[in-house]
């Protein structure tokens, strides 16, 4: 029975540490099954005729008018970027930047791994000189500041389709919840009152040093924001900016299309899509991309085959953008990394 029981508890073990191993490559399995479910699930029933006459009768001049707007948006992050490391007195050239977010591109759509576009640009903000803690407080704060503009276009898009149909009502309270959330914790970074901070440096872990330490040096991070209002601004109206370049990319990939729905349509479409595309069960969003769109869509009389269509060029610029992104990475060295 003691050999039965060790030989048992050996096995177990064995499988512990295999599965602690392969545990990337499990779960990228799983997503690649999700993804293609999602696929199937959407194409079920679809004439794929439809699909291919949408993409070939594309026009072409305004396909690469979005894709060349697709690209200045990088520009607009890139200055997002610069405007939040110069609170930490980060002098970062533009140059570099692109190429940073460029090269976070190829890693986060192009690579079935948890290694992400945040991931390269933490890594790059941190080879500035400045803590890792501060790197990750900068590109949480730029990613925080993106969402929030969405989640205003949204919310507007949301208040005034309102009027006409019933179908997204539901959604309100949850975006409404998101954008306090997020004002919540970007008040407390830039402009929280000490008693506040106090409180928040006053937080102890009793049972763990190292996540003591770990937490004190990312509240230390997230609070030397404080006071630098003026970059929160330009870093909101940089934001906004960005958000609304994009949002007219996937209008003129609309147009391109043929696809009718109105401009002001899309500031509800394509937040809502962004929202649920970060949703990390699928691989690059690939399922889920399709089925948003298809949905969303809908709401506005667009037929299923467009939707598909909408929602493969949009993917087809993400895989292009990448490749440029590799490209870049591939040439890129030490030499690229400027003196902070």
């Amino acid at each position: 029975m003691i050999r039965d029981n060790r030989f048992v508890e050996s096995h177990l073990i064995k499988n512990g540490r295999w599965f602690s191993n392969n545990k990337r490559l499990i779960l990228t399995v799983i997503k690649c099954l999700v993804s293609g479910l999602l696929v199937f699930w959407i194409l079920r029933g679809t004439n794929l005729k439809e699909i291919w006459i949408a993409l070939w009768s594309a026009d072409k001049f305004l396909l690469l008018l979005a894709l060349s707007l697709s690209f200045l948006t990088i520009y607009l992050r890139a200055l997002r970027w610069q405007v939040l490391l110069k609170s930490k007195q980060i002098n970062a050239p533009i140059s570099f930047l692109i190429k940073s977010i460029l090269v976070g591109i190829f890693f986060d759509n192009l690579m079935p791994s948890i290694i992400g576009g945040d991931v390269v640009r933490t890594f790059d903000s941190w080879r500035f000189g400045k803590s890792k803690a501060d790197a990750i407080a900068v590109i949480i704060v730029d990613r925080m500041l993106g969402i929030l503009a969405l989640i205003m276009f949204s919310l507007g898009a949301l208040i005034y389709y309102s009027r006409t149909t019933t179908d997204l009502t539901a959604l309100y309270k949850w975006v409404i919840l998101a954008a306090g959330v997020v004002i919540l914790v970007l008040w407390i970074i830039f402009m929280a009152p000490k008693k506040v901070t106090g409180l928040i440096d006053k937080i102890r872990f009793p049972f763990s040093e190292k996540i003591q330490k770990a937490f004190d040096k990312m509240v230390n991070a997230f609070l030397s924001f404080s006071g630098y209002k003026k970059t929160l601004t330009r870093a909101f109206i940089l934001s906004v900016i960005l958000q609304a370049s994009v949002i007219a990319t996937f209008f003129i990939i609309g147009k391109a299309l043929n696809i009718h729905a109105p401009f002001h349509s899309y500031f509800l479409i394509i937040p809502l899509a962004f929202f649920v595309m970060m949703v990390p069960v699928s691989i690059n969003a690939i399922g889920i991309r399709e089925n948003i769109f298809v949905f969303l869509f809908s709401v506005f009389y667009v037929s299923k085959p467009e939707a598909i269509a909408f929602a493969w060029i949009s993917f087809g610029f993400i895989i292009f953008r990448g490749l440029i992104g590799a490209i870049v990475y591939a040439f890129r060295n030490n030499l690229d990394m400027p003196k902070a």
